[in-house]
């Protein structure tokens, strides 16, 4: 009788398990990640602001035409003037202030009046597309590049509330200002070629070398242009320079003097942002009013310079 007993609740029990829904059960499937509303940026900005940079391909003028455009964060949105990022993902890196300004944006912590060694960069993307990069200086201001030019958004007044009415009639085919990355690797590409040659044509017996810069631009891996320039078109952490050998004759005496100086800023190397350094290795002083320079080599920090005494 037991053993009838104990069959039997066993059946009612395997009877009870095979009734459940095997996506009862699957649990996980139907749990979903609750989502951080704590966003690093949210709220109306205002552009206020901007300063160009070295690398800037906007003029003043459509620099000017951004200020007193808003910028809309939240959970679904994010916008700037015309572009829109729908369903974004922040997320926030701290990073070194001066390292990443450099190599991102070829410029000093000094142009966007940063004083903190470190930054916090909130990256926004969409769906597999990338948006931008924001730096955020405080709760109340941030600073977008956008161009290579720098605009400065602050915060609107707590009782501006971003119309969710206005956000939904925004059309759902937009186009952002960003590619997608891989749509950007390895298609566009450029090079830069430092030639320097005798020059014979002279009237002097005193040696004399010409320098110019060959720039040869490829899209989708085939040449639409080649351009050429006088003098030495150097790309360093800072943006571009330009390197000159300026040579001065007075009473028969020939002196060469090297002059490198920033694009954007003109031959008056005065104004340089403190702190840079022109290069590294210091060029060693002549007494001689007499001196040839012939330059070996040139890099970021560095120039290798032949004296020649006659």
């Amino acid at each position: 009788m037991k053993k009838l007993t104990l069959t039997i609740i066993i059946v009612i029990l395997a009877a009870f398990i095979s009734a459940c829904s095997v996506d009862n059960m699957e649990i996980s499937e139907n749990i979903e990640a609750p989502r951080n509303m704590n966003l690093p940026i949210e709220g109306r900005y205002i552009i206020e602001d901007y300063k160009l940079s070295a690398i800037s391909t906007m003029t003043e003028e459509d620099a000017k035409a951004f200020l007193g455009r808003e910028a809309i964060f939240n959970e679904n949105l994010v916008s700037i003037g015309d572009d829109y990022c729908y369903e974004p993902n922040y997320k926030i890196k701290n990073v070194e202030a001066k390292d990443y300004l450099i190599y991102y944006y070829k410029t000093n912590p000094e142009l966007l009046n940063i004083t903190d060694e470190t930054i916090q960069i909130v990256s926004v993307s969409g769906v597999q597309q990338f948006f931008n990069d924001f730096i955020r200086i405080s709760e109340e201001t941030v600073i977008v590049n956008i161009d290579g030019v720098f605009f400065f958004l602050n915060k609107a007044p707590d009782n501006v509330e971003t119309d969710k009415m206005e956000l939904s009639s925004v059309p759902q085919e937009v186009t952002l200002r960003a590619m997608d990355l891989k749509e950007k690797q390895g298609l566009n590409s450029g090079i830069l070629l430092g030639l320097k040659s005798l020059d014979l044509e002279g009237d002097s017996n005193i040696e004399k070398w010409n320098y110019r810069t060959i720039f040869i631009r490829s899209v989708d891996r085939s040449i639409v242009g080649i351009q050429e320039m006088e003098n030495i078109l150097l790309p360093r952490m800072t943006g571009f320079w330009k390197v000159e050998v300026q040579r001065e004759e007075v009473d028969g005496k020939v002196r060469d003097n090297i002059v490198a100086y920033p694009l954007n800023r003109g031959t008056n190397v005065a104004i340089k942002t403190e702190g840079e350094v022109l290069f590294g290795a210091a060029v060693e002083d002549v007494d001689s009013d007499e001196t040839i320079k012939n330059i070996l080599f040139l890099g970021n920090d560095y120039i290798s310079i032949e004296n020649i005494h006659y």
